[in-house]
């Protein structure tokens, strides 16, 4: 073999080892993006049950609110103050709910 031959083998071989170093570091590379793409799905998947658990104590609020606006109690007391709000019975600031206010008169006129 000539000095020509081995020259081309070398220069060969230098390319070789440049491309698979390349490699290498694409690879390594590759495999941090993907132990950083894990560990944000994994973040991600906790927010998501965090949000689930939450919607869940929403879903229950909201059915306790429906079960009381539903209960007989609950409504006869609603209908009761409605009742005493629209009658003037209502005691507010300012002297309202006593005679001359809605209809009611005051004795003597």
């Amino acid at each position: 073999m000539t000095v020509k031959t081995y020259r081309s083998k070398t220069i060969n071989l230098e390319k070789l080892r440049l491309r698979i170093a390349h490699d290498v570091d694409s690879y390594e590379t590759e495999e941090n993006c993907l132990a950083e793409y894990r560990r944000e799905m994994e973040l991600l998947q906790q927010e998501k049950m965090a949000h689930v658990e939450e919607l869940r104590q929403i879903h229950a609020d909201i059915n306790a609110v429906c079960f009381w606006t539903k209960d007989p109690c609950f409504n006869q007391s609603k209908n009761r103050f409605k009742f005493l709000v629209s009658d003037g019975n209502c005691h507010k600031a300012g002297g309202g709910g006593q005679a001359g206010s809605r209809g009611v008169r005051p004795q003597g006129l």
